[in-house]
């Protein structure tokens, strides 16, 4: 990729963002060092990195902080002219080594940032050594070693005797000798500050005299001592610092290759955090690769117009969707000046360059790309005095060298095709370099202002058109992209807004070809009808997606309400269970004791009675699970509505009562057969609020129905049998099971159980009306 293009493009702005991001040193310079690859397998490879890395940074918060200088080169000058590296610069090499002790301790999940990392050296015993040896602030410890730590528990002795011993001279009569009461240090030994013309009074040794001359600095013979002890332990202190200084550059020393292969690898896990960064301001996506030769960018927006939007706190970028592949690879865009067809043209170059560079995209993730061999672009005004080049000619340049280099697997940009000369003679040129790419078979867009250059499209192969949308009531540019659409340059029309007189702009429309002007009206109209279709899709989606929220909601309501009723359920049948499980238990003691006491007739007498009255006391207790409203009793006349106990449903009497007493009853879709005095008055009836279904395994509804949805078979099944049982029993004549219509597996494993149940007559689908496909109607047999 030359470097013209990447120029031209603005790739070098996407590194300094990279760079900005990154955080050492040289994860700054692989930065810096990025270019756009033809290798899938380093790309994808990236690519794999960053995209672990956007998950570190949204689960985790990112990698442990990667800031270092440039350790490894400071590292090599150090070692080969065998200088000793000063303490804070050991504190640079101790928060590396840390670094490298996070790092790989990194979270497993991470698989292929750890194989990244796998190589790494952590050198404990250095890192324990330089953390022993030096503090926060740069300055060698005590604990450095054991020589250091007696000489400066020494020098602490001596310093404090020597401050006692100043301390006298302060509060004694020396005091009225000096300039000022304090001592002070010259060349690492105490003296006193005396006056010229008392210097006599003060019996030691001159050291120094200030500037003025006025003061002489005096040690006293009694601490020359003491002073003398004082220099040597800090002579001796020096030295130890300057063993320890050595012997920790040693240490590193002979690490140098390992450590030089961290910083590497460091700063390439640095420089992938650099990619993170700018994929997450971005909001960017994985690029995906075609293998059938087809860019299909969809909702691309340009890095830079992105950054700068960020910064002025801009609405978002207006976002380009296009497609081409190999039956349209020409694309020749049209549309007026500012209305976006440099950016759109810069945007398909710049994501191409990022996604073969191993960048995440700003655009959707079912984007797809080219890697090109080859991206030539020319875009702006180039003219150059120093090689006499005109504007024209400096565009020739690019050109000729596009068309010499372009093969199938190239993207040639030409921006302004045919402009910067006679208009007839630009146009022809322009047409003539749109007919070798499509002789190239290479992939090229193309912007122009030239109308013959739009005709281009279904007379050579591969050339289709594109514009930028323009409000024409307005007279402003939208920026919106419309692929196969041709456009204008509407000069006229900006003309006549910005002033121009009216007689000028009309005589300017006169002068246009008749064809054109057609044209120019066709492309309006369509472009207004364009944008109509836009506006109205774009508000069915909104009504489409505030219509799923609602359904959403009332999906999520109704499934609670479901889930409550089958708890309450639940709750019902393990208290039923409770009573009949204590009430067994109390009853087969009661048979132990009668057992016991078979030949006491009179014991028998009793128990039986307890019996009894247990029983009696376990129905009542199921009654109060399941209560039975109280009320008038039916007569059982036709048309009347009652309220059938047992099943907690409604009805209408379709025929008097037999001979028999029983009364055949419409509930919902069904009829059955019950005894009259099962049925109460639906005036008369107050409804209960606890359904009387809890000593079944099923839970018929009002229309007697059984609702198996949601189910397996294996879990219907003794559903379906005891509800068939029981409907029978009760006198049902038919029934419904809803199945759901879902894949139908449900529906034909119910349907193959009842064909061979002996209690049914017949079965068939529900009608329109009872439910379609979604359930099944059972005709019962009766006996």
């Amino acid at each position: 990729m030359n470097n013209h293009t990447l120029t031209v493009l603005e790739y070098p702005a996407i590194l300094d963002r990279i760079v900005y991001h990154c955080r050492s040193v040289p994860g700054k310079r692989k930065a810096t060092a990025l270019r756009p690859s033809t290798d899938p397998i380093n790309i994808n490879q990236n690519l794999d990195f960053i995209s672990e890395m956007n998950d570190l940074f949204e689960f985790d918060g990112g990698p442990p902080s990667l800031e270092f200088g440039d350790l490894g080169v400071r590292l090599e000058e150090a070692a080969s002219s065998g200088a000793i590296i000063e303490p804070k610069e050991l504190l640079e090499y101790s928060i590396l080594l840390k670094i490298v002790y996070d790092c790989r301790r990194l979270d497993k999940k991470y698989e292929k940032l750890n194989r990244m990392l796998s190589d790494l050296v952590y050198p404990e015993s250095l890192h324990r050594q330089i953390d022993m040896s030096v503090d926060a602030s740069g300055d060698i410890k005590d604990s450095a070693s054991p020589e250091l730590k007696k000489i400066r528990r020494e020098l602490s002795l001596v310093k404090t005797k020597l401050d006692s011993q100043f301390e006298k001279f302060l509060r004694g009569k020396t005091a009225s000798y000096l300039t000022d009461n304090l001592f002070t240090i010259r060349e690492g030994r105490y003296v006193l500050p005396v006056r010229e013309g008392d210097k006599g009074q003060v019996k030691g040794i001159i050291h120094d005299r200030s500037s003025s001359g006025v003061t002489f600095f005096i040690e006293p013979y009694e601490t020359v001592e003491l002073n003398n002890r004082h220099r040597e332990l800090e002579t001796s202190e020096r030295e130890e610092i300057n063993r320890i200084l050595r012997q920790l550059s040693e240490m590193l020393f002979a690490n140098i290759d390992e450590l030089k292969k961290d910083i590497d690898i460091l700063s390439r896990l640095d420089f992938v955090a650099g990619c993170s960064r700018l994929s997450r301001e971005l909001k960017a996506s994985r690029p995906l690769f075609s293998d059938d030769r087809r860019i299909d960018i969809i909702n691309g927006r340009h890095p830079i117009l992105i950054l700068n939007f960020l910064e002025r706190r801009k609405n978002e970028v207006e976002p380009l969707s296009l497609k081409l592949s190999d039956g349209s690879n020409v694309l020749v865009i049209t549309g007026p000046n500012t209305g976006g067809k440099t950016v759109a043209l810069k945007t398909i170059g710049i994501l191409s360059l990022m996604a073969a560079s191993g960048l995440f995209v700003p655009a959707d993730k079912d984007s797809h790309f080219i890697l090109f061999n080859d991206i030539f672009a020319d875009i702006g005004d180039e003219q150059s005095i120093d090689s006499s080049l005109s504007t024209y000619s400096s565009h020739l340049s690019h050109i000729k060298t596009a068309l010499d280099l372009a093969q199938p697997n190239s993207l040639v940009l030409l921006d302004e095709l045919g402009a910067g000369t006679d208009p007839d003679e630009g146009s022809a040129i322009g047409q003539g370099i749109v007919e070798k790419l499509s002789r190239t078979d290479c992939f090229a867009v193309v912007t122009t202002h030239h109308g013959k250059l739009k005709a281009l499209a279904g007379k050579v192969r591969g050339v289709v058109n594109g514009s930028m949308e323009f409000d024409t009531e307005n007279l402003n540019p939208t920026f919106k992209f419309r692929m196969g659409v041709p456009g204008s340059s509407f000069a006229v029309e900006i003309a006549r807004k910005l002033g121009l007189p009216e007689d000028v702009t009309r005589r300017a429309w006169e002068l246009i070809d008749k064809k054109e002007q057609d044209l120019t009206r066709l492309i309006t109209e369509l472009n207004q009808k364009l944008a109509r279709t836009e506006n109205d899709r774009e508000a069915a989606a909104a009504l489409r997606l505030k219509y799923e929220s609602l359904a959403r909601i009332y999906v999520d309501k109704i499934e609670a309400r479901d889930k409550e009723e089958k708890e309450y359920r639940k709750t019902q049948l393990r208290k039923t269970e409770e009573i009949v499980k204590k009430t067994q238990d109390e009853l087969d003691q009661l048979l132990k004791k009668a057992k016991k006491s078979v030949a006491d007739r009179e014991a028998v007498r009793r128990i039986k009675k307890d019996v009894s009255v247990k029983l009696q006391q376990t129905r009542e207790d199921l009654r109060q699970l399941t209560p039975v409203p109280d009320g008038q009793p039916a007569s059982g006349l036709p048309g009347e509505m009652v309220y059938i106990t047992g099943i907690d449903a409604d009805g209408e009497v379709l025929e008097p009562a037999d001979s028999a007493g029983r009364v055949r009853v419409k509930v919902g879709n069904v009829t059955m057969l019950t005894e009259l005095k099962n049925l109460i008055r639906k005036d008369a009836a107050a409804k209960p609020g606890i359904a009387s279904t809890i000593i079944t395994d099923y839970a018929p509804e009002p229309g007697m129905d059984l609702d198996i949805r949601g189910l397996t078979f294996d879990e219907a099944e003794p559903l379906i049998q005891n509800y068939i049982d029981d409907a029978g029993n009760a006198g049902f004549e038919t029934v419904t099971i809803i199945h759901g219509k879902g894949t139908g597996a449900l529906r034909k494993k119910v349907q193959d159980f009842l064909a061979h149940n002996q209690r049914i007559a017949s079965f068939r689908l529900g009608n329109w009306d009872e439910g379609s496909s979604g359930v099944t109607i059972l005709v019962l047999k009766t006996d």
